[in-house]
């Protein structure tokens, strides 16, 4: 469920090199440094991130009467307010304002005159579903760790990521930290299975641990 009530367009907020993002802990921290990250690439800059800052542009702030995973945003020309009472409820916000900025965020390469901004609203957001997933098979897919890190950063909404190991022993050690590492970045829940080659993914357990 989303409801958003849009105010004037002409009070955009805009993200530039002198953005601030206020956290209130290391958790929040987490969530501000990934969305903040999104804007390395595209536009060349990356917004400050500062643990109860003074004067913040952007700020995070808990709200213990919000549900689990729900988030409200109010943006306000200048300033934007982001408010839940868990991370996951942070991360669906942090998504939802980089879902309203140009499509350019996705970008790979520099994208030259755009403007970073996301336009003045009141949001109150909540996930239709308590759980989602998706599952990927690197020994049938043959996906490239870079890919499959990339994928996670696209996904973290998705909240359960079942990665089924190749036939022959398994992914490198470091390759699976490196996989953890940006699984928690990204807020994201992994279950690891290995098989073996006659083996077929238990397909009625699997949905069972994404619906529980």
């Amino acid at each position: 469920m989303l409801c958003v009530l849009f105010a004037s367009c002409e009070r955009d907020f805009s993200f530039s090199p002198q953005t601030v993002i206020s956290v209130e802990n290391s958790s929040q921290m987490a969530v501000a440094e990934w969305f903040a990250w999104h804007f390395a690439c595209p536009g060349g800059f990356v917004p400050i991130v500062q643990v109860k800052a003074s004067d913040a542009d952007v700020l995070l702030r808990t709200d213990a009467s919000i549900p689990e995973c729900s988030y409200r945003i109010r943006v306000m020309g200048k300033k934007t307010l982001v408010e839940a009472s868990s991370s996951t409820g942070f991360l669906y916000a942090m998504l939802h304002i980089r879902r309203a900025l140009p499509n350019d965020i996705t970008s790979i390469k520099h994208a030259d005159s755009v403007r970073w901004i996301v336009p003045e609203m009141s949001v109150y957001g909540t996930p239709e579903t308590q759980c989602s997933g998706i599952m990927l098979d690197v020994a049938k897919t043959n996906i490239c760790m870079d890919c499959m890190v990339h994928l996670l950063e696209l996904m973290p909404q998705m909240g359960i990521y079942d990665l089924t190991l190749v036939n022959d022993g398994g992914l490198l050690s470091d390759d699976v930290q490196k996989i953890r590492s940006s699984a928690r970045r990204a807020g994201i829940s992994l279950i690891f299975e290995q098989q073996k080659a006659d083996q077929f993914p238990d397909f009625c357990k699997y949905n069972k641990k994404v619906n529980q």
